[in-house]
């Protein structure tokens, strides 16, 4: 059975391997919380019966010497008409407060310091205070810190509260002078310029949001800081920062009561991975196939050294090995085509885009057998010119999948032994779709896969919410992304394993990267000279298929239409052997025949131009199978070793 999406996080489900949960971070409100007028008691109250450990403040001085809650210099944005500065606390009480918030509109009074530490005390949460630039307290002048620490340390919480700010003379004051006080500094994706600042002044460390990653963390964690960052408003980036290890997560309004379980991905092992070439057939090497062209072959599909490119001009499938065009059938009017898990190839028979297509689904035991074909009406509408699929639509439960251009939902066609049963909508993405969408299947998961736009990059979607996957800087050299479409990812030895395009854009060239040890591990030049600048879109995509083989190496299929296809062999060297001797890349003798996979669990495919007999024979010279076709089915012999012979060739075949 075909594995070809057994993808990243479910496959340790399938691997029966142990999950764990990771520990939590800390939840600091920000300016309280969301629910009450920034910094004022409301939104502080509110803060800690949501359950959040620390309640963060902004903290500038009023005229008469007064600590007060606010962000800004002045009082007008939320509604008042008073500068900071200028004013006595009496003058800012007098005014009231508005901020619309999730569509509630709170009022509220400005609050000070004391008052402040006082609801913290009241309700069991810790202070976390942020400096702004005010009188005394600022990176010129530091008169004020004597008298801000007083009043923390009479409110019982010096050695609780954490002080924070972007203004490092503050902070190297307090250091200095009070050095049992918790200190934070604030920065944001230019954290690195500050490192070494804060190694030597042993200063934790507030990040703001996107600018940073696990590596960033581990380098904080290393020299003995802890990192905080700032802001986290959903789960899916809730996950990611814990997962990144984040010791402290600020935030306006998560909800601590429906935060989503964690599970640790297991530790990667050490792998020496190769990948070899088996066979190219492209522009370059002067051996492109010759009877299609992106314009109207856009997808393809690949299964078992075959692949299966739909001309829907033509309206044929034409089917291509290593010896170029070997075969076709009649194809489908759209651009889609895809392969499910079973190996059933699936071409889209229709370009239209008001929700209601066609599919025509190819028997993979009998692919020159007349095609069924499946009708369906999907909520989201919109075009849509690639498809991809999972499952066995014919014979067990499979689902296609659609991407709409200008929608950030995606059609989920759920088929159950070649009927449709159900189509639904998935929840919101990220991304919204364009003529370039594509989704990248999961184990058959309906609920778990990954998205993918042309020059935006790779996003995971997983039970309703969205997250970015890979979404590095594109580039036209290697192991840059680059913009054109296509990619897949797998896991080999708890290694997460990413294929994506990279070298100058839409010709054929990509890499192989290991996301688990941020490695670009090899990186395959262009295959042609065709692109989308050409004076058409003949390679907007460059379509990359990983196939899993019975001793867990992968087989690598490339399509880029106009420029070529290909097929490579991607093994870890201290498990398995090369594939050059089971997949002869150079023979031009059409006697010879190439049988793969070997080994096999259900079925064995034979590579030749000729239709002389195959046969099968156990280790006791039984015959056991004997047959015509270029596809066996060897479900029902039992594991072990047997021969398989031609009128020139005996070929060793392993059964598993």
């Amino acid at each position: 059975m075909k594995i070809s999406h057994l993808k990243l996080w479910v496959v340790l489900i399938v691997l029966n391997l142990t999950i764990n949960t990771i520990a939590q971070p800390l939840f600091v409100g920000h300016r309280g919380s969301y629910w009450g007028v920034e910094n004022t008691a409301e939104a502080f109250i509110n803060g800690a019966l949501k359950g959040y450990q620390y309640l963060e403040c902004d903290i500038k001085v009023a005229g008469d010497g007064t600590i007060v809650l606010t962000h800004d210099d002045t009082t007008n944005r939320l509604g008042g008409s008073l500068t900071i500065s200028n004013s006595t606390i009496d003058q800012l009480k007098a005014e009231t407060y508005t901020q619309t918030r999730g569509g509630i509109t709170y009022t509220g009074k400005i609050c000070t310091l004391a008052e402040y530490l006082d609801i913290c005390a009241e309700y069991k949460v810790l202070p976390v205070i942020e400096l702004k630039w005010a009188t005394g307290i600022n990176s010129n002048d530091q008169s004020g810190m004597p008298a801000l620490v007083k009043l923390i340390e009479d409110k019982g919480f010096r050695n609780k509260c954490i002080i924070l700010t972007s203004m490092k003379p503050c902070l190297e004051y307090l250091r200095k002078n009070y050095p049992d006080i918790t200190l934070q500094f604030l920065t944001n994706s230019n954290w690195a310029n500050h490192f070494d600042w804060c190694v030597e002044w042993r200063m934790d460390v507030d990040i703001q949001a996107t600018g940073f990653n696990k590596e960033t963390v581990q380098k904080f964690h290393d020299a003995g800081l802890k990192v905080n960052v700032w802001t986290v408003n959903d789960n899916a980036n809730y996950k990611a920062y814990t997962l990144m290890g984040c010791d402290f997560i600020t935030t306006d309004y998560l909800d601590l009561t429906k935060l989503p379980t964690i599970e640790i991905d297991p530790e990667p092992e050490p792998i020496d991975l190769a990948l070899e070439t088996l066979w190219e057939n492209s522009l370059n090497r002067g051996n492109a196939p010759t009877n299609i062209d992106g314009t109207y072959a856009q997808q393809g599909a690949a299964y078992q050294g075959h692949f299966y490119v739909n001309d829907c001009n033509k309206k044929m499938l034409f089917i291509f090995n290593q010896h170029g065009c070997i075969d076709s059938v009649a194809g489908g009017s759209g651009y889609g085509t895809a392969s499910d898990d079973a190996g059933n190839i699936i071409v889209r028979n229709d370009k239209q885009t008001d929700g209601n297509h066609q599919f025509l689904i190819y028997d993979a035991n009998d692919i020159k057998a007349s095609p069924l074909a499946i009708n369906t009406t999907n909520p989201i509408t919109g075009q849509t010119n690639f498809i991809s699929a999972s499952g066995n639509l014919l014979t067990d439960t499979g689902y296609i999948y659609m991407f709409p251009k200008d929608k950030k939902q995606a059609n989920i066609i759920e088929v159950v032994q070649g009927s449709v049963t159900k189509v639904t909508a998935s929840a919101e993405l990220n991304l919204t779709g364009t003529a370039a969408g594509y989704i990248i299947p999961m184990n058959n998961d309906p609920q778990t896969w990954l998205y993918h736009v042309r020059s935006s990059g790779f996003y995971r979607h997983k039970n309703g919410e969205s997250t970015q996957f890979y979404t590095a800087r594109s580039g036209t050299k290697a192991p840059m992304r680059n913009t054109t479409g296509g990619g897949d990812a797998f896991v080999m030895y708890n290694n997460k394993i990413l294929l994506h395009n990279s070298g100058e854009n839409y010709k054929g060239g990509f890499t192989v990267r290991n996301l688990s040890t941020e490695e670009a591990l090899f990186s395959i030049d262009p295959i042609g000279t065709m692109g989308y600048e050409d004076g058409g879109n003949y390679s907007t995509f460059n379509w990359l298929f990983a196939e899993l083989r019975p001793d867990s190496s992968y087989y690598i299929y490339q399509y880029c239409p106009s420029n070529g296809m290909a097929m490579y062999h991607l093994y870890d060297r201290n498990r398995h052997s090369s594939t050059s001797t089971s997949i002869n890349t150079t023979s031009t003798d059409n006697s010879t025949i190439h049988l793969y996979p070997n080994p096999a669990n259900d079925y064995i495919h034979i590579d030749r131009d000729t239709t002389s007999q195959i046969n099968i024979y156990n280790i006791m010279g039984k015959l056991i199978v004997s047959t015509t076709s270029n596809h066996i089915n060897i479900s029902h012999l039992s594991p072990g070793i047997y021969l398989l012979t031609t009128e020139n060739q005996t070929l060793k075949l392993i059964k598993q």
